[in-house]
């Protein structure tokens, strides 16, 4: 984890690789053991009290749940650290800004200002999702990310740019 050298903030916030895998453990490789011991169960003609099953589906559709609200707010509290990382009021500003538009922005295209992956340069993409500080971007190919500082929003919506023409441009006057 990297943070401010503040000890305060580290009491607050703490994520070094005993935390990651700790949830990884617990909700990915648990879950996944613990799905196999049900299925074992039933192919074996032990199957636990149907019951038992319905109350431990709904304690793990509330744990998802739980899951999904922390992490939304671990989205959220990410744009808001990147707006806060700019170096002057006015940046901050900026930044606030371009992510509210970009937020405003899914479901429409994008091309990346910047990238190393030559099936998506200069390619327009479409803004499936935003999260945090990342946009979740799709094609024919499938889904990418990148971070929202290489997402360009494509204005005209009509055309992809051509090349050497930079996204969103008004198409020429006849």
């Amino acid at each position: 984890m990297r943070i401010v050298n503040e000890k305060h903030l580290a009491l607050v916030w703490n994520w070094d690789e005993t935390e990651k895998g700790g949830l990884e453990r617990k909700y990915r490789s648990h879950l996944e053991q613990l799905l196999f011991a049900i299925q074992d169960r039933i192919d074996r003609n032990r199957q636990p009290a149907v019951q038992d099953l319905r109350d431990l589906a709904n304690e793990l559709q509330q744990a998802g749940e739980t899951l999904q609200e922390c992490m939304q707010n671990c989205y959220d509290a990410a744009a808001t650290v990147y707006a806060l990382a700019a170096p002057t009021p006015e940046e901050r500003e900026r930044r606030r800004e371009f992510l509210r538009q970009i937020g405003e922005h899914v479901g429409k295209p994008v091309v990346l200002k910047q990238t190393s992956v030559a099936e998506v340069e200069g390619k327009p993409l479409t803004l499936e999702e935003i999260r945090g500080i990342k946009g979740i971007l799709r094609d024919e190919a499938g889904l990418w990310e990148a971070l929202v500082d290489f997402l360009v929003p494509v204005l005209n919506h009509s055309a992809p740019p051509k090349p050497g023409e930079p996204a969103g441009a008004p198409p020429p006057r006849t």
